[in-house]
């Protein structure tokens, strides 16, 4: 889990000190894929119950 969430996080305190369209259509980008690691953890940690 570690290893997926920190370089997200770091992507975004990249894009964070960027100032563009592409900054807006990158935040986009990166939420939508900790979504989805969120949605895989979350059905991992049921499997193991």
């Amino acid at each position: 889990m570690h290893e997926v969430k920190v370089p997200l996080t770091s992507l975004e305190l990249i894009n964070d000190s960027m100032q563009s369209e592409l900054k807006r259509k990158v935040k986009k980008q990166l939420k939508s894929i900790e979504n989805d690691v969120e949605e895989v953890l979350y059905f991992a940690r049921s499997d193991e119950v």
